[in-house]
């Protein structure tokens, strides 16, 4: 169970208000030992705090190395850039699975790490290394906040490949939903919504 944390979300000036809602309605996923665990930016999650008890540390962070600055990977691309965020984590922190959920569907679910005893600032390095624009981050009474990395959220609205790359970058061999998929949240990168029939 989680309840409201009395910080608030300090967001970087011109960061894209669609954007802020989605990060702010995922679902944050843990999978602790006991069970799921679920999280919400600034509030208070009991379970969390108890499992930072558990494991003897003062706070923790939950990351992931999926799709850079916003922008929508292949699945191959993602767990190789995965398969490198866990490789820098062993050996210096404990970590459990976790998952990032958008609450409407409209982003492919992002498998994430939540790691045991990280400080802000050693999880902000390791978040930008691997281009993400914010992830969560939890004292030890499990307040959680949503922390925004501004350099990366800079570089947001900045282009940084042209319309043929992106067409390469479709899915060899894709089905109609896969490539409308791709499509699809490059379009919401910009702001925009797309309503479907069915």
């Amino acid at each position: 169970m989680s309840k409201k944390a009395p910080n608030s979300i300090d967001a970087p000036k011109g960061l894209p208000r669609h954007l802020l809602k989605a990060f702010i309605e995922t679902d944050y996923r843990v999978f602790a030992p006991s069970g799921a665990i679920h999280l919400a930016p600034q509030t208070t999650a009991i379970p969390l705090s108890n499992l930072l008890a558990q494991y003897g540390v003062e706070s923790c962070s939950l990351i992931t190395a999926h799709n850079p600055r916003g922008a929508l990977l292949t699945p191959e691309d993602n767990a190789v850039r995965q398969m490198h965020l866990k490789q820098d984590l062993e050996g210096r922190f404990e970590f459990l699975m976790g998952e990032c959920v958008a609450k409407d569907g409209s982003w492919p679910p992002e498998p994430s790490l939540l790691v045991l005893g990280a400080d802000l600032e050693t999880t902000r390095a390791i978040s930008i290394k691997y281009q993400q624009l914010a992830f969560l981050f939890s004292n030890v009474n499990g307040d959680v906040s949503l922390i925004f990395n501004d350099g990366e959220c800079e570089k947001y609205d900045q282009p940084d490949e042209d319309a043929d790359t992106f067409v390469q970058r479709l899915p060899a061999g894709a089905s109609r939903e896969e490539m409308f998929s791709t499509i699809k949240a490059a379009i919401e990168k910009c702001g925009f919504k797309i309503k479907t029939s069915h």
